[in-house]
């Protein structure tokens, strides 16, 4: 077994052994210890990643399967103008705003940012749903975290 190996086992062993009688100061510390692992995977994800460059720029496209792995151009798509984009939307739908909404991404408006313009207004063009556990059918759980020093 691999030292690598060795040290999932330990997490997946110490996560399994974290219930309710834990210490506080046990989950804090495999809280750390993952946090630590995730960023060090996403460091050798990025360092891979441009392995894999040089590799495919050296020996050609690589194919598993139905999947093909080619080196491209990272694009990213976005507005030049936010104002004016939306000006621009609103005059070709000719004020039809049904049509105007099918032309925005899902999540179009910043919930927070809007909350503070609208205020007591908001409720009535958003909702909150809580996500159910698709096993169970009951509210998923999930750890949450605040960072006190954003409150205001």
């Amino acid at each position: 077994m691999t030292q690598q190996e060795h040290s999932l086992t330990t997490l997946v062993n110490r996560s399994a052994g974290i219930d309710e009688t834990s210490k506080a100061e046990d989950v804090l510390a495999l809280l750390d210890t993952l946090e630590a692992f995730k960023t060090r995977l996403k460091e050798i994800d990025a360092a891979f990643k441009e392995q894999m460059i040089d590799w495919i720029n050296a020996n050609g496209d690589l194919v598993i399967g139905t999947k093909r792995y080619y080196v491209g151009s990272t694009k990213r798509t976005k507005p030049a103008d936010n104002e004016a984009l939306a000006i621009a939307a609103v005059t070709a739908c000719e004020g039809d705003f049904a049509a105007f909404a099918e032309v925005l991404s899902a999540n179009a408006f910043k919930p927070g940012a809007c909350k503070h313009l609208l205020g007591d207004e908001w409720g009535q063009h958003f909702t909150v749903e809580t996500v159910d556990d698709i096993k169970t059918g009951k509210p998923k759980k999930s750890v949450q975290m605040i960072d006190t020093k954003f409150l205001k």
